[in-house]
C-alpha cells in the first residue's frame, strides 16, 4: 500500500470514484429550490450570525448558476451543491432546506477558513469500539488497540447514548453512529436508532453488513436515517476478503440482499439513501464491477481515497505541517464519553476530556485543551502533537 500513501489527505477532496444509480435530483434543480426558499426566509433567524451564514450560502448558490463567472473558480471556501448533497436536499422537505445549508455550509467552509462557530458542524457518537473485522487498512489491526486486554475495547451503555444524543441535540444536524468500531456489535443498537429517529436532519449510519439481521435491519430503516453506509471495498470474493479480514463475501451478499428485500417489502417509500462505500487501494477494485455486483441492492457506490492511519503514532518523521481541518469540523463521542477531536488519533492521546465533564458542547467546542490544539496546528508546530505528526489529513 505504500505506494498510495499520500503526503496530504485533503477531507474537502477525499473521493476517488462516485456513481449515482438512483438519482433523486441534479445540483442544478437543488440550487434553484433553495434559493427559492431562500430568497423568502432570508433574515428570519435573531441571531445575526446564522442571518450571515445563510446570505453567504445565498450568494454562493448564485455563483454556482454562473460557472463562467470567474469568482467561481478562484474562491476555494465557495459552498457548492455536489451530487451527493443535491441526493441529500431532494429527500427533505422545504421546511428544512434552510436548516440542512445552514448546518451544510458550516460543515464545507468554516474548516477551510479556519472559522470557528458555536458548535461543531459535525459529531460523531461510537457505539461501540469493537469490531468483528481486521481491515488491511484500519487500526483495529494494532493490538495495542483491539487486543484482548485494550482498555480502549467497549460498547456504548443505552444510557450513556441517550446523553449523548442529548448534549449534541438542536445543536448539530450533521451527525454520523460510527468511529472506531462496528456500531452494530452493540446489543442496544436496535433501541439507539429508535431514541435516535428523526433527531437529525443529516443522520449516517455506517455498518460493515456482517451483523445485519432483520431486528437490526428493521431498525436502521424505521429509525430513518438519512443515509445508510455499507463498507465494501470489491465487487470480488479474492479482492474482499483479502482487504476485509475476517469478512466472507457470500455472507455479505446474503445480508444485503436480507437488507433489500426488507426494504422493498416494507420501506416502499423509504427516503433513505443507501451507500456502498470502499477505501481505494487500487488492488482489484474497479467501480464498474462494483456497480456491476451491488448496484442492485444501492443509491450510490464510491471509493474514498486511502488515507493512511494504522499507526500514525509510529512515525518518526512529520508527514506534513499544514493545520488539520477536522480541529474546526468534527467531535467525536466514544463509547465510554470521551470527547476525541479526531478518530485518527484512536488511542486518545488528545482527549480534551469526557462529556461529564463539560455542562454544554459549546464549552466543550470552546475548550482550552481544544484551542491548545488549534493553536499549535496554526503556529506551525503539528509535528510536536502525536499523532498529528504521523498523520497527513489537512
Amino acid at each position: 500500500m505504500s505506494q498510495l500513501v499520500p503526503r496530504e489527505f485533503t477531507k474537502k477532496n477525499s473521493f476517488e470514484s462516485l456513481r449515482i444509480l438512483n438519482r433523486a435530483s441534479s445540483p442544478e434543480l437543488e440550487v434553484k429550490r433553495a434559493l427559492r426558499i431562500l430568497n423568502c426566509r432570508i433574515d428570519q433567524f435573531e441571531s445575526s450570525a446564522t442571518n450571515e451564514v445563510l446570505a453567504l450560502v445565498t450568494k454562493d448558490l448564485n455563483l454556482q448558476l454562473t460557472p463562467c463567472d470567474p469568482n467561481l473558480k478562484s474562491s476555494a471556501q465557495m459552498f457548492r451543491i455536489t451530487d451527493l448533497i443535491a441526493e441529500e436536499m431532494a429527500r427533505l422537505p422545504d421546511n428544512q432546506i434552510v436548516n440542512f445549508l445552514y448546518h451544510r455550509y458550516r460543515y464545507d467552509v468554516f474548516p477551510v477558513e479556519r472559522r470557528l462557530g458555536d458548535h461543531p458542524p459535525c459529531v460523531q457518537i461510537e457505539p461501540s469500539s469493537i469490531c468483528n473485522y481486521r481491515c488491511r487498512f484500519c487500526f483495529q489491526a494494532n493490538e495495542e488497540f483491539s487486543g484482548h486486554k485494550s482498555s480502549h475495547m467497549g460498547v456504548m451503555p443505552i444510557e450513556a447514548f441517550r446523553r449523548a444524543v442529548d448534549f449534541i441535540q438542536g445543536k448539530v444536524e450533521i451527525v454520523s453512529f460510527a468511529s472506531r468500531g462496528e456500531p452494530t456489535i452493540s446489543k442496544n443498537f436496535p433501541e439507539m436508532m429508535e431514541y435516535s429517529s428523526d433527531k437529525f436532519i443529516s443522520l449516517k449510519i455506517n455498518t460493515n453488513a456482517s451483523l445485519l439481521s432483520e431486528e437490526i435491519v428493521h431498525s436502521l430503516l424505521s429509525g430513518n436515517p438519512k443515509t445508510i453506509v455499507f463498507s465494501i471495498d470489491a465487487g470480488n470474493k479474492l479482492a474482499y476478503e483479502d482487504l476485509r479480514v475476517n469478512g466472507n463475501y457470500e455472507h455479505i451478499l446474503r445480508k444485503l440482499k436480507l437488507f433489500d428485500r426488507i426494504r422493498s417489502a416494507c420501506y416502499p417509500r423509504s427516503k433513505n439513501i443507501v451507500r456502498i462505500s470502499g477505501v481505494y487501494l487500487g488492488q482489484n477494485q474497479s467501480m464498474e464491477e462494483m456497480c456491476e455486483t451491488f448496484g442492485e441492492y444501492a443509491d450510490q457506490i464510491l471509493f474514498v481515497k486511502y488515507n493512511p492511519w494504522e499507526d500514525p503514532y509510529a512515525s518518526k518523521q512529520p508527514i506534513t505541517n499544514e493545520v488539520c481541518s477536522d480541529l474546526w469540523r468534527r467531535m467525536f463521542i466514544w463509547n465510554d464519553l470521551r470527547l476525541n477531536p479526531c478518530d485518527t488519533d484512536y488511542l486518545s492521546h488528545l482527549s480534551i476530556g469526557n462529556l461529564d465533564d463539560f455542562h454544554s458542547l459549546e464549552i466543550a467546542w470552546h475548550s482550552d485543551s481544544y484551542n491548545r490544539l488549534r493553536l499549535q496546528h496554526l503556529a506551525g508546530d503539528r509535528q510536536s502533537l502525536i499523532p498529528c505528526r504521523g498523520c497527513s489529513l489537512i
